[in-house]
């Protein structure tokens, strides 16, 4: 939305320190799914990364003929890195797309992490949002579908409620390995909190 360079200096400029992660969180969440498909005991395992999608197409699907994994979305994986090298007496800010993966990182309790939207941080008192640079609404998903593509298994994508409604009210003759589930369509972008 602002350009990673640009969103870097005006965020230091408002007294925020940006921090990277060192290990490569997706090549290890992708290594935990590859494991779960080769456990999988004939079900098709569903993508848990985006909490809304997972919870809805549970509630549509059920459990009968899918395994839900219990591996923690990637940005959950990068905060407990993170925030471990955040000083104590600091606050350690975890900025989500969306209000269900806010929520869900603050069940998970990670030490000094606190998870929230982007629009939640740019209503705290201590950021001034005019000093950031100008939005561009985004046309392309910074996290498209296609995550469990190096991954040598049957993978169905589906992104948005619609296609995963479809696709959860119906029976599937040679149903893949693993199901990958983005709740906004395109990919995870256009969340409530952005």
């Amino acid at each position: 939305m602002y350009g990673a360079a640009k969103l870097r200096e005006a965020l230091r400029g408002l007294s925020f320190e940006v921090l990277d992660c060192i290990a490569d969180h997706a090549a290890q969440v992708r290594t935990h799914y590859a494991r779960a498909v080769a456990q999988r005991g004939g079900r098709t395992v569903v993508d848990m990364r985006c909490p809304a999608a997972a919870a809805r197409f549970r509630a549509l699907a059920g459990d009968s003929a899918y395994t839900y994994p219990d591996i923690e979305p990637i940005l959950v994986h990068c905060a407990r890195e993170v925030c471990a090298r955040v000083p104590e007496a600091q606050e350690c800010l975890v900025i989500t797309p969306c209000e269900r993966l806010a929520a869900y990182g603050r069940r998970c309790r990670v030490p000094r992490a606190q998870f929230l939207t982007w629009k939640a941080f740019l209503a705290r008192p201590d950021v001034d949002s005019s000093k950031l640079p100008p939005a561009r609404w985004l046309t392309d998903s910074p996290v498209p579908p296609g995550f469990f593509a190096p991954l040598s298994c049957a993978v169905h994508s589906l992104t948005g409620a619609q296609a995963i409604q479809s696709y959860a009210s119906k029976r599937h003759a040679n149903p893949p390995a693993l199901l990958e589930l983005l709740d906004c369509p395109g990919g995870c972008h256009h969340g409530d909190g952005v």
